[in-house]
């Protein structure tokens, strides 16, 4: 790593640039540390990664991850336990683009993004896959809550934001323009949520997602409620018979039913799609 801050309190780091390290830009390991007005860039890993650690990030940048071909997934930043140790991340003002992997990823743990971008993340060398934006995962006795204010996350691959078994709150957020896979033309969705450890559930308030592939909004089992929001301009990608979905709600693969609350928002230039009544509730 460039920094390691391992089982420490009270660490400030203030106007840096960590670039060209071998492994990730900064971990912290059980520890507290405050960051802004800094660039990390050309790390070989990510950008960030927090194991059982709390974090405060604002006005920095995460760009340009350069991973060897044989690594697994980079990640501008991770938020992940340590044993049964969650994290908890605040940033704030910050831009993560240019990852082969994922922008951000929560497992287990909680995360606010307020005023940030994560944009044009790529595929990974070994495969051509991923390039999504944020993804949000619950773990066995370890929930997962993710909050988005006045965040963007667009041009990327795959799906924008991926919800597995967590907690979301999205509000005055854009989630725009969603590549499907190079390789195979499917996917690009904007939002997709699952159950996992836990039933998935998101809120999404004065948000547009528009200009995504196939699916703007997709959810199995997972419980919406969506407001003041507008899904627009969804397109047809590689299959016409599969694409320009606005909202697509499906039974889980556990059986659940999720259920849908569609108030005072627009779905335009779409579709709205549920596999049978006896399936989602809305």
């Amino acid at each position: 790593s460039g920094v390691l801050v391992s089982q420490a309190d009270g660490v400030v780091m203030d106007q840096l640039r960590i670039h060209h390290t071998n492994g990730v830009g900064i971990q912290a390991d059980g520890a507290e540390l405050t960051l802004s007005a800094s660039l990390v860039d050309h790390t070989a890993e990510g950008g960030l990664q927090l194991l059982g650690s709390t974090a405060e990030v604002t006005e920095s940048a995460i760009v340009d991850v350069a991973p060897p071909a044989d690594l697994g997934t980079a990640r501008g930043i991770a938020v992940r336990p340590l044993a049964d140790q969650p994290s908890t991340l605040s940033a704030a003002g910050i831009v993560i683009e240019r990852v082969p992997g994922v922008g951000a990823q929560v497992l287990g743990s909680s995360a606010i993004f307020e005023r940030a971008v994560m944009r044009e993340m790529l595929p990974r060398a070994a495969d051509d896959a991923l390039g999504r934006g944020c993804e949000v995962a619950g773990e066995e006795g370890l929930p997962a809550t993710l909050t988005l204010l006045h965040t963007v996350i667009r041009d990327n691959l795959e799906v924008g934001l991926t919800i597995f078994g967590a907690d979301v709150v999205m509000e005055d957020s854009v989630i725009a323009e969603t590549a499907p896979r190079a390789s195979t033309g499917t996917t690009g969705y904007g939002i997709a949520a699952f159950n996992g450890a836990a039933p998935a559930s998101l809120e999404l308030r004065r948000s547009v997602l528009a200009d995504n592939h196939e699916l703007g909004l997709t959810a199995e089992g997972a419980d919406l409620e969506i407001v003041s929001s507008i899904v627009r301009d969804t397109l047809v990608a590689a299959d016409p018979e599969g694409g320009g979905v606005g909202i697509d709600l499906l039974r889980g693969d556990d059986g659940r039913r999720g259920w849908l609350l569609l108030q005072g928002s627009v779905v335009q230039d779409s579709r709205i799609y549920g596999e049978g009544e006896a399936d989602s509730d809305a």
